[in-house]
């Protein structure tokens, strides 16, 4: 893929691009926002297409399940609670707490985690 492919593909207008390479070709300043997208250009090997970035992270297990218990105490769940309830390790339910997915509260270092949050399914 040649420079000015590369830009244009960044979102740089045709100007810009020409600009760029230009500067490149004769040795010329950059400016220093340019000089990071050079440098992903120069690390694509000659004829490919940059790939595609990855989402990133661990695939997220869904969790899923019906409620027929009600909490012990009639409002909350504990983690363990949820977890037998759902099916998945207890771990499961406090990454969802942490990253929001199914609402909760910590008191005295102990998740308490909603009812109405458990029937939705963390959705």
């Amino acid at each position: 893929m040649t420079l000015y492919k590369f830009l244009l593909s960044l979102g740089y207008t045709e100007a810009e691009a020409e600009e760029t390479v230009l500067r490149y070709e004769n040795g010329m300043p950059i400016p220093a926002e340019i000089k990071k997208d050079l440098n992903k250009w120069a690390m694509i090997p000659y004829g490919q297409e940059p790939k595609p970035k990855h989402p990133g992270g661990r695939p997220r297990k869904e969790i899923s399940g019906k409620i027929t218990e009600e909490p012990e105490n009639g409002i909350y769940y504990t983690v363990n609670e949820a977890a037998e309830i759902l099916g998945v390790h207890k771990h499961t339910i406090q990454a969802r707490l942490r990253d929001g997915t199914l609402k909760g509260k910590k008191l005295s270092g102990v998740w308490k985690i909603y009812k109405k949050s458990l029937k939705e399914g963390g959705k």
